[in-house]
């Protein structure tokens, strides 16, 4: 009972953004870094379709004679050249839906960050970030599915904390994480990677961190 009223408090204390009060470290997330991949994310995600929707609108409404002539082209070509055009006209327009998909969410992530950042820096409360107190480890962000339902540990369900990393696919740079494992009332095991890149502490002084706090 008494670790679920601790939960409660904290739980509280992210939706009043009141962390800045409790007892405990408390590290801010980092909105700098998705900051300054935005660009690359919007002009590799999200403007393609918008691109795309742009340049047909623009053809149909300068030049409406153009797709009426391209349409009357196409129906003397041979059935396998249109299917070839189609087939490849639908991937375009997939791809484009797919890319804009991804990029969308963390375009509005990113600039969700920004008004929170913002509104820290004026006010100097406290309703993201990452959290360690005596008993409790918690972390609310903007990365889904943590910026509705914030992770609240205790120090009893922790068993370990291991650092991962991996390569970027993008950037061919590796890339660092920590994963915590849980151990349930029930017995069993879950592992829960954290975001890598969530908050202002890079994830090996993360790790230290954790290591740090579970000794004590």
């Amino acid at each position: 009972m008494a670790q679920d009223n601790g939960k409660t408090a904290i739980a509280a204390a992210f939706w009043q953004r009141q962390l800045q009060t409790l007892d405990g470290e408390l590290i801010p997330c980092d909105y700098i870094t998705p900051l300054l991949a935005a660009p690359i994310i919007f002009i590799g995600y999200v403007l393609p379709l918008p691109a795309l929707m742009l340049s047909f609108g623009q053809a149909i409404i300068r030049n409406p004679a153009s797709v009426v002539n391209f349409y009357r082209r196409a129906q003397g070509m041979h059935w396998r050249t249109n299917l070839l055009g189609a087939v490849l006209a639908l991937f375009a327009v997939g791809l484009s839906l797919w890319l804009f998909r991804e990029g969308w969410p963390q375009m509005l992530r990113v600039w969700r960050g920004c008004r929170e950042w913002r509104r820290e820096r004026k006010t100097g409360e406290y309703g993201y970030g990452l959290l360690l107190t005596p008993q409790y480890f918690a972390l609310r962000c903007f990365e889904p599915p943590y910026e509705e339902a914030p992770l609240i540990l205790s120090r009893d369900e922790i068993a370990a904390v291991y650092l991962g990393s991996e390569r970027s696919e993008a950037s061919k740079q590796r890339v660092y994480y920590n994963v915590v494992q849980v151990v349930r009332s029930d017995g069993a095991q879950e592992n829960i990677r954290l975001p890598s890149v969530v908050v202002d502490c890079t994830a090996q002084k993360l790790h230290a961190k954790f290591l740090a706090w579970l000794e004590r």
